[in-house]
């Protein structure tokens, strides 16, 4: 992507992701990773694929689903052709979601694989791809967005030409509360077009719906969170601007 106009080791995603999904949830998604990956039990001991299970349900438990990186490390995984596989019904533009998730899916995940399964580097990588399509996937629905929606613009935090996503500056969850309070229909139906990766951050560090709906409401007000700033910031200088020196049009 190009510009447009004016951690050390990764993170994972804020807690509110396991609130949302249910444990049935997402050992349904495990299971069919493994099953991709030819892992289930037609190849391996139903005792190693439930201590598998329970080991990532474990760790998402205490930590939380692959989510947003923190800013300073690009993802070193390239999906290409010869090592993404068939995308099935995970439209085209998530690739760069996709790859950040992979990444993160990957570093956490391989060694359980490994030796709780002992499946080597291909099964690995397939259970892998699998599993954070599955994700991807998850968070749109989650999100409630319209996939034909989706288009490429200037990220209205990053400053990035990149696939865009609509962040509702008064999420949904608030809209009967603030209606009660003299809020309009259109007031409540402002947004921003933002990518992939800094609605993530969003939600990430700001995970309240009320907090959201009340204290940042707005571009500016988002801006003024530290974190948000320092990872759009960040953002800015990656991949895709024709400047990198993360100057933003609305600094602090």
């Amino acid at each position: 992507p190009a510009r447009c106009g004016s951690g050390a080791r990764l993170g994972w995603a804020a807690r509110r992701d396991w609130a949302a999904m249910e444990e049935e949830q997402l050992t349904s998604l495990l299971k069919q990773g493994l099953k991709d990956a030819a892992l289930d039990s037609q190849t391996r001991s139903a005792d190693q694929v439930a201590y598998f299970i329970e080991s990532v349900l474990a760790d998402v438990e205490e930590g939380g689903l692959p989510g947003v990186l923190p800013a300073g490390e690009e993802p070193s995984f390239e999906l290409t052709g010869d090592n993404m596989g068939g995308t099935g019904d995970l439209p085209v533009v998530y690739d760069e979601e996709l790859r950040w998730t992979l990444h993160e899916v990957r570093w956490r995940i391989s060694s359980l694989l490994e030796h709780l399964l002992n499946a080597d580097a291909d099964e690995q990588h397939d259970f892998c791809l699998s599993f954070s399509k599955q994700l991807c996937l998850w968070r749109r629905s989650l999100e409630g967005e319209d996939d034909e929606e989706l288009e490429e613009g200037c990220c209205a935090m990053c400053e990035r030409h990149m696939p865009l996503t609509k962040h509702h500056l008064y999420p949904k969850a608030t809209h009967a509360a603030l209606k009660q309070r003299g809020l309009t229909q259109v007031q409540l139906s402002s947004m921003l077009w933002v990518c992939r990766q800094c609605h993530n951050a969003i939600h990430k560090h700001i995970p309240d719906n009320r907090l959201l709906a009340e204290n940042y409401n707005s571009l500016e007000k988002l801006l003024e969170h530290a974190e948000l700033y320092k990872f759009a910031r960040w953002a800015s200088s990656q991949k895709g601007r024709s400047k990198r020196d993360g100057t933003l049009a609305y600094a602090r």
